[in-house]
């Protein structure tokens, strides 16, 4: 069998209580803002993390976990047995110095890799093989813009330090950054689909019509 040469990296923090999902706080607490992060990574996992069919090409993707932080806490732990993942530690000081060092890491020994966040729920498998079968034909980035000004997926088979730079990370103006720099270097690239992430307490509404959620997630909203 041919070696899988693509890479699903799946970045999240660890679900501790005040200072995961913050702005999720005053609705849910600290340890429901700290409980709904745990659950939504798992359950994006569970839904991602398989060696799936990439395409009608047959080839496949397999999955890393990268934390942002202690890489020993038992969540991270938890999640490698139970959906058979590789772990890995973020580096950098800004969420575009960890992208860029992950993916430069990554492509290594890798054709092609494809970077989410953990809140990103509105993705699907679908939307994974969609983005390695858009660099299988030859781009060199694709990109899914997120409702929020910044992006939920950003796929590359090339990378350069420059496309992540003068972008302020978190603000409303991040995938139009991004657009920038990729057009200055001359970049072969494709937007994706826009998607959505679970960022603040408006989110959880829409999250909640989200279909097959897990029975974990909707109990949370029991009390809102």
């Amino acid at each position: 069998m041919d070696a899988i040469k693509r890479k699903l990296i799946v970045f999240a923090k660890a679900p501790i209580a005040g200072h995961a999902k913050s702005r999720m706080i005053p609705l849910l607490g600290a340890e429901g803002a700290a409980q709904l992060h745990r659950e939504i990574t798992r359950w994006l996992l569970n839904k991602l993390s398989h060696r799936v069919e990439s395409g009608a090409t047959g080839k496949k993707y397999e999955t890393e976990l990268w934390a942002a932080s202690d890489m020993e806490h038992p969540f991270f732990k938890e999640c490698v047995a139970k959906f058979d993942i590789t772990l890995k530690q973020q580096q950098g000081s800004d969420l575009g110095e960890r992208q860029f060092l992950a993916i430069e890491r990554t492509l290594v020994e890798n054709e092609h890799v494809v970077v989410i966040g953990s809140d990103v729920v509105s993705l699907t498998r679908g939307d994974i093989q969609d983005a390695f079968q858009t660099l299988e034909q030859g781009y060199e980035l694709v990109i899914s813009p997120a409702e929020d000004g910044g992006y939920g997926l950003i796929g590359c088979s090339k990378i350069e330090r420059g496309i992540f730079d003068e972008i302020l990370w978190g603000g409303e103006q991040v995938y139009k950054g991004m657009v920038n720099n990729l057009n200055r270097r001359n970049y072969n690239w494709k937007q994706l689909p826009e998607v959505w992430d679970l960022d603040r307490p408006d989110d959880l509404i829409r999250l909640s019509l989200e279909p097959n959620l897990p029975p974990k997630i909707s109990q949370l909203f029991e009390n809102i």
